[in-house]
């Protein structure tokens, strides 16, 4: 076991994460270590400019940490003795398929999926269906809508053969959790983990979060993008991003918190302490899909539970978690048989989550002791890590159409022609319009498709651009960088647009969605 340990937030650490916030472009950073009933706890930066200053009770979205939590409910309504004692029919287990709790909205494309679709399947994405993230938002504005939506979106795979991280599939487990306890799943959080916590400022809505804001000194972080200069604006900087009010999302990602509520979770989690049980706690990390057969800087195969991933760094087992949302980016990491944790919070989307996993990672190396050859950073662990958080390039129009004739064939209609309302239910309605878009090489300028799409979860907007004949590439951009895909119009016996196909899924490109054109 490891040794008591001093504040580890001496004035070089602070130096470290000043040097961190200013590479990766963070206002700032709230973190939390545990080390047996130690608690140590900081705010670095800005929370909220010009000057709010972020503490260690400063809140905070959580992002997909929230997965944990819900995990751990549905583990404490399992193993509970209530529900042990019922009869076989009755009792829930892991492996129930969530069809049997809530049938009338659990409706998948692939029927055995349908049915044999467990609790512990959706909790531990091995379900075969991909993220789908563009698809709600909106009039989707309830888990059971979302849920309901799913019988319209293609799977990737067959249950229970991939890893397939799917937000939507922690919806679903959400929704099934209130259908079986009759109640919002915030109050089951709060009953049967926040309040035996003391977690007090740790939330489920936002409007709950900034009511506390309100009335106390504890202070709700804005999120922020960085942009540089040439991007439409004169100068680089910080611009605010508006607070997510997505309560339809529910367990996948909703929670609001701050680093300190985050001590006390962890520390029940390295005693295995009331609300959790050693049976609690063994059956929401035991490994059920395997995210890959490796992944720097773990050692070796890195598994998913229920809402966790577990592996190995130099030879310490690791529960750990990510969390991103517009604006705030959160890192969770616990070694079990060191009874240390740590929890880092920040406010922007993406950069947040490199200077979490850089800091944690340095804590890490200075616990265990590492010689410097073996540390994360300075080696290609860290570079190689950290390029990890940041996203792909885009594809080039070779790379989706490598046999396209050059100069393309011509389409069947003007770009006016292509223009227009399209709808699909799993995706439901995108409009697209005409726009002048200018070569930024060349100076020339040309037609294309555009469509703006402020009312998803995750906003975007998609760029249509013609290739040859039907064939277009779809970029779509959002606050991370853009993503080129497949598109492909119909034409129908009328000479007009009959449908649009656009590989919505980046993780699924070859697969078009099809929406019908229903008016121009």
């Amino acid at each position: 076991m490891a040794k008591s340990m001093k504040s580890p937030f001496t004035s070089s650490f602070e130096e470290r994460v000043t040097r961190a916030l200013e590479e990766w472009h963070v206002p700032g950073i709230s973190i939390a270590v545990v080390h047996n009933d130690e608690v140590f706890a900081e705010g670095y930066g800005i929370a909220s400019f010009p000057s709010e200053k972020v503490t260690s009770s400063t809140l905070f979205y959580t992002g997909s940490t929230t997965k944990a939590f819900l995990g751990t409910a549905w583990a404490q309504l399992i193993e509970s003795e209530e529900n042990q004692k019922k009869n076989a029919l009755e009792k829930i287990s892991y492996d129930t398929p969530l069809a049997t709790l809530i049938r009338d909205d659990f409706v998948l494309q692939n029927e055995y999926s349908t049915n044999h679709c467990s609790i512990e399947d959706a909790l531990s994405h091995r379900t075969g269906m991909f993220r789908h993230d563009h698809s709600y938002g909106g009039e989707f504005n309830t888990s059971q809508k979302i849920v309901r939506s799913m019988r319209h979106l293609p799977l990737n795979r067959e249950l229970r053969t991939h890893y397939e991280y799917c937000n939507q599939m922690y919806v679903a487990a959400s929704h099934a959790l209130e259908t079986v306890t009759g109640e919002w799943l915030g109050k089951t959080l709060k009953d049967g983990i926040w309040d035996p916590l003391a977690m007090k400022s740790t939330f489920l809505k936002l409007g709950d979060a900034k009511k506390a804001a309100e009335n106390s000194d504890i202070k709700l972080a804005r999120g922020y993008f960085y942009h540089k200069a040439g991007e439409g604006r004169e100068e680089e900087g910080f611009e605010p991003e508006a607070h997510m009010d997505f309560p339809a999302v529910s367990g996948a990602g909703c929670m609001i918190s701050n680093v300190l509520d985050y001590a006390k979770w962890i520390k029940a989690w390295i005693n295995q302490s009331a609300p959790l049980s050693e049976k609690i706690a063994t059956a929401a990390t035991t490994p059920r899909s395997i995210v890959a057969p490796s992944m720097k800087p773990w050692d070796g195969v890195v598994t998913y539970s229920l809402g966790w991933n577990e592996c190995t760094y130099e030879g310490e087992r690791v529960l750990t978690h990510a969390g991103g949302l517009i604006g705030f980016g959160t890192q969770v990491l616990i070694l079990p048989n060191q009874k240390w944790g740590v929890a880092v919070f920040g406010n922007t989307s993406a950069t947040s989550n490199c200077v979490a996993q850089a800091l944690i990672m340095h804590l890490v190396d200075e616990l265990l002791e590492l010689p410097a050859e073996k540390r994360f950073e300075g080696t290609e662990k860290s570079s190689d890590l950290l390029k990890n958080h940041t996203p792909d390039p885009s594809k080039t129009q070779k790379d989706l159409y490598p046999n396209a004739p050059n100069p393309g064939k011509a389409r069947a209609l003007p770009v006016e022609g292509y223009a227009g309302k399209y709808y699909n239910p799993g995706y439901r309605s995108i409009t697209f319009g005409v726009q002048e878009q200018r070569n930024k090489e060349t100076g020339e300028t040309s037609q294309v498709l555009f469509a703006d799409l402020q009312d998803r979860t995750w906003p975007f907007t998609i760029t249509m651009e013609h290739v040859t004949g039907e064939f277009w590439i779809a970029t779509a951009k959002s606050r991370f960088e853009p993503v080129m895909q497949k598109a492909e119009f119909r034409i129908g016996e009328d000479g007009k647009v009959s449908e649009l196909g656009i590989a919505m899924e980046s993780g699924m490109p070859d697969t078009l969605i099809w929406f019908k054109k229903v008016s121009s």
